[in-house]
């Protein structure tokens, strides 16, 4: 399956204590390094012995982009066979998270959506609140970053499963056209597209 993988120059190498977080982060780096990353971080800054006095604030707002992450990529493979409301249409919110359990296929009653749309924005709890102190890392901070922990462990191996993975073999019959293209282009002045480092 396709994937990133961490770089051996990447810096701070993390092992993660929680099962379910290294699993999580191991399907997000099947959506690429951006979303992974971010979660990553966010969990490096949860399990710190002597947390930063901003630690809930930044662990927030680095959720909140890598929810926003793979919110784009969820949307944009459901609204391929599904219409989404547009953009800042009322309630479109709660829409499309019912939309997107949906097509994920999990029961109305199992909760996911319920869940997802309480604890799958971030928003609020991502910006300072004028020129008070940080939130702390209390017992209700912690509880929403398992329970996000928890919706990302349900709702990714469905998506891999469901969408992610029907784009693979399309993937690679794009890139074997392309290349059989490239091969009947030789020897054809200006034929070929132009590849990185071509003068």
């Amino acid at each position: 399956m396709c994937g990133w993988e961490m770089r051996s120059s990447d810096v701070n190498p993390f092992r993660f204590d929680d099962a379910r977080q290294e699993r999580v982060y191991r399907q997000l780096l099947q959506m690429g390094p951006g979303p992974s990353v971010l979660y990553k971080d966010a969990c490096v800054l949860r399990t710190q012995a002597a947390p930063l006095e901003s630690t809930s604030h930044l662990v927030n707002h680095l959720l909140r982009e890598a929810n926003s992450g793979i919110r784009a990529v969820i949307e944009a493979a459901v609204s391929v066979r599904t219409q989404l409301p547009e953009k800042g249409s009322p309630d479109r919110n709660a829409t499309v998270i019912g939309i997107l359990a949906r097509e994920l296929r999990f029961d109305p009653e199992s909760g996911v959506g319920a869940l997802w749309l309480r604890v799958g924005s971030f928003h609020d709890v991502a910006h300072r609140d004028n020129l008070a102190p940080p939130r702390p890392v209390d017992t209700e901070a912690k509880q929403t970053w398992a329970d996000y922990d928890t919706l990302l462990d349900a709702i990714l191996p469905r998506f891999i499963e469901r969408f992610a993975a029907a784009f693979y073999p399309l993937m690679t019959e794009l890139a074997g056209a392309r290349a059989s293209y490239l091969g009947r282009c030789e020897g054809i002045p200006g034929a070929r597209p132009a590849e990185p480092g071509d003068a």
